[in-house]
């Protein structure tokens, strides 16, 4: 089974060639062997053996993202961009919350600007791991909630967006007399 991802802003191709008794994974050219080691550490946690080196680190899920830390690198695996916009289209969400707690770290847009579903809107930093935001889908930014280098609590409402504006219809042409 192949999958198309998105990691670290790369579009990548993983292709599952077999799960038993391991599970080999196809990247490119290269083939590798995976094995989860049991962990007696909390949620989130996992250790893992790559090509018989064992690795430990903790992953997280935030919508279409999954981010995993891995020693000192995090890596964010997700859609890639075209599929975060298919699945987004027409999804009519006009609101962009925070799913946990955090600080605005920056700001990559302004109120009035045009966005694409899947462009990036904001950068947040929640339990020292920095996270992008996205457009949920096409519109215009209405209000910007939280500013930079600002706290919010799970759930706050960071930025609204509104509907873009339809394109104006030519006048009507009258007909006779």
């Amino acid at each position: 089974m192949s999958y198309e991802m998105l990691l670290n802003e790369r579009d990548v191709s993983l292709e599952i060639i077999a799960r038993q008794p391991n599970l080999l994974i196809k990247s490119g050219d290269m083939v590798h062997r995976v094995a989860e080691v049991p962990s007696i550490h909390g949620s989130g946690s996992f250790r893992i053996s790559i090509d018989g080196k064992p690795y430990s680190g903790w992953r997280y899920a935030i919508g279409d993202e999954v981010f995993v830390r891995i020693g000192t690198r995090t890596f964010i695996v997700g859609l890639p961009q075209a599929q975060l916009r298919a699945h987004s289209k027409g999804a009519g969400h006009d609101a962009l919350h925070a799913d946990m707690p955090g600080t605005v770290i920056a700001l990559h847009t302004e109120v009035g600007a045009e966005v694409k579903a899947g462009d990036k809107l904001v950068t947040i930093e929640s339990m020292k791991l920095q996270v992008g935001l996205v457009a949920p889908r096409d519109g215009v930014i209405g209000t910007i909630h939280v500013p930079a280098e600002t706290a919010f609590d799970r759930g706050a409402l960071l930025i609204s967006l509104v509907a873009l504006a339809a394109p104006e219809a030519p006048p009507a042409k009258s007909i006779g007399a």
